[in-house]
C-alpha cells in the first residue's frame, strides 16, 4: 500500500512487545489518521499507539482515532475503518485500507 493511505488496520497475532513502538512511530510519521487493532493485545495496542499521539515526538502531533476491535474478525474491521471519513480525500480514497499483519 501507499504511503498516502491514512487507515490502517493492525492485525495482531503474537501480542504487543515494546520492539513494536518503531512501526507505531513510523505509523505517525506517515500521519495517519485512522489506526484500528484487532487480534491478540489489541486493546494495549491501542492504549500504545494513543500514548505515542499525546507523548511522542512526531511533529507536528495530529490527531489519530483509535479503536480496538477484541471481539470482531479482520473483515469486519476493516469494513469499519473504511465507514471512517479521513481528509483530503475523495470517495475512493476514503475507502482505501491498509492491512499490517504483526507477528
Amino acid at each position: 500500500m501507499s504511503a498516502a493511505v491514512k487507515k490502517v488496520v493492525l492485525v495482531s497475532h503474537g501480542g504487543y512487545r515494546p520492539e513494536h513502538d518503531a512501526l507505531l512511530g513510523d505509523l505517525l510519521q506517515r500521519r495517519i489518521e485512522v489506526f484500528c487493532a484487532v487480534g491478540k493485545d489489541c486493546r494495549r495496542w491501542e492504549d500504545m499507539m494513543d500514548a505515542m499521539v499525546v507523548e511522542g515526538d512526531a511533529e507536528p502531533a495530529h490527531f489519530v482515532l483509535t479503536t480496538s476491535h477484541p471481539d470482531e474478525t479482520v473483515e469486519q474491521v476493516v469494513a469499519f475503518a473504511r465507514l471512517l471519513h479521513v481528509e483530503g480525500g475523495g470517495s475512493e480514497r476514503n475507502r482505501d485500507v491498509e492491512v499490517i499483519e504483526v507477528h
